[in-house]
């Protein structure tokens, strides 16, 4: 292909190429990715190649005259090889958080803790760019079952139909911004508080589901949603068509695990849109069925049931270490290392500590993805990157081989479908810092490392 003005006309068609998010100090496991376009937990991107732009990339370098990236020197060496700077933007995802505003989240500062965990999370850089939005449950009552004839006529079973914050895309706008959906989180949290049904009505089921198909109507192929619950589902009793459920003495009413396991499992592997889900437990959600103040809990170890959501929710981004192969059973022992973020303990259950546990939920989900600038036909081998957070931009290389997982170092590689996955520390960066650019500099040998 014949070069003009030293621009090389080839469009970037880059083969699969192996990534992880590892070394994700803020997240169990550390890895990144769920879906078709994430990391998974061997540290690749999904559906990738074991050698970075093996088949793409020779095609290119043959066409550019034999280009190779390896090796290649940092483009300040010769500015003039320069063609074009411009920002790179996430690449399009859609998060819906899940926040359980049952009764019982009023004891220990609970609500307060998740409110302040919300705002700083999605404050981040991390989640410029991607779309979100937040559905609170119960959300209203609903006619009591006929196991309650004569003692309530409602119970609070109610879910919104349609996420009280809709789903939509957060650009740059942080929640101190005049309007934008992190402005509107900050809004429907500010003026939202537990509920206040001594039954403590927690109808987890349903939210997830109407969660998922908010989440399939949001116009983005990447999907995820992340559950924050300090305890078991119920609301069995009356739910349609008619769910089975453990009895809390008087009614079938609490979430049988497997039900749950099927609804998120199901969500993960749909051929065509597919919704990675992320689990948080909250002081409470350690129950086995005893008492907690005035509040009952599910007759079964809460730790199990969540985790084993975790793992049909996101199999490939649990952490290596955490009961994997846990099956859930009624008089199941809750598991050593639960897969899902485990926060039942008061002193992790900070507001920081919830913070990380959703950017980390992000974080697995997506990666840190972006685009390459449209408009321009690019060599994939004459591509550098600069990251900028907190106010220093450094330049992140692009890795020499798959097997460095840049845990230590941060640097970048592309993923499966051209794009460009910032890896390791990288990513690591990018979910902490408040403010975050993205410069993809054309036109220099691509600097490896």
């Amino acid at each position: 292909m014949k070069r003009a003005g030293g621009v090389v006309s080839a469009l970037v068609a880059v083969a699969a190429a192996c990534g992880g998010s590892g070394g994700n100090g803020a997240s169990p496991g550390g890895d990144a990715g769920a879906d078709s376009t994430a990391m998974d937990s061997g540290g690749c991107v999904q559906g990738c190649s074991d050698a970075p732009g093996e088949e793409a990339g020779s095609e290119a370098s043959s066409e550019s005259g034999g280009q190779d990236s390896g090796g290649a020197d940092a483009p300040g060496a010769d500015a003039s090889c320069l063609l074009f700077s411009a920002p790179a933007t996430q690449t399009p995802a859609a998060l819906l958080l899940v926040v359980d505003r049952s009764a019982s989240m009023s004891l220990s500062s609970k609500w307060a803790t998740v409110q302040q965990a919300i705002v700083q999370a999605l404050d981040s850089g991390g989640f410029d760019d991607l779309s979100l939005g937040v559905l609170g449950f119960p959300a209203g009552s609903v006619a009591a079952p006929a196991c309650l004839t004569g003692i309530v006529s409602t119970v609070e079973c109610g879910t919104a139909a349609t996420p009280q914050v809709a789903i939509a895309n957060a650009g740059a706008a942080k929640s101190g911004a005049t309007s934008g959906v992190r402005h509107d989180i900050v809004q429907y949290l500010t003026a939202t508080s537990p509920d206040t049904d001594p039954g403590n009505t927690s109808p987890v089921y349903d939210p997830v589901s109407l969660g998922y198909a908010a989440l399939r109507s949001a116009g983005v192929n990447r999907l995820a949603l992340a559950l924050l619950t300090d305890g078991g589902g119920n609301c069995a009793s009356v739910s349609s068509p008619l769910r089975p459920g453990y009895s809390d003495g008087t009614c079938p009413d609490w979430e049988e695990p497997p039900t749950m396991n099927a609804l998120i499992a199901g969500a993960q592997s749909d051929p065509t849109q597919p919704i990675a889900t992320f689990i948080t437990g909250l002081p409470g959600s350690d129950s086995t069925g005893g008492m907690q103040g005035t509040f009952a809990t599910a007759p079964y170890s809460m730790l199990l049931a969540l985790s084993t959501y975790a793992v049909s929710g996101s199999p490939g981004t649990v952490p290596a270490a955490c009961d994997k192969s846990a099956v859930f059973a009624q008089a199941g022992a809750a598991p050593a290392a639960p897969c899902h973020f485990d926060l039942s303990q008061a002193a992790s259950s900070t507001a920081p500590g919830v913070a990380s546990a959703i950017r980390s939920s992000r974080e697995r989900a997506f990666g840190c993805v972006y685009d390459l600038p449209t408009g321009h036909t690019i060599d994939p081998f004459l591509v550098n990157i600069s990251l900028t957070t907190g106010g220093t931009a450094a330049q992140v290389p692009r890795r020499a081989s798959t097997s460095n997982t840049c845990a230590a170092s941060p640097c970048w590689d592309y993923d499966s479908q051209g794009r460009l996955a910032l890896l390791g520390a990288a990513c690591d960066a990018i979910s902490a810092a408040s403010a975050v650019t993205v410069e993809v500099d054309v036109g220099c040998a691509t600097a490896t490392k």
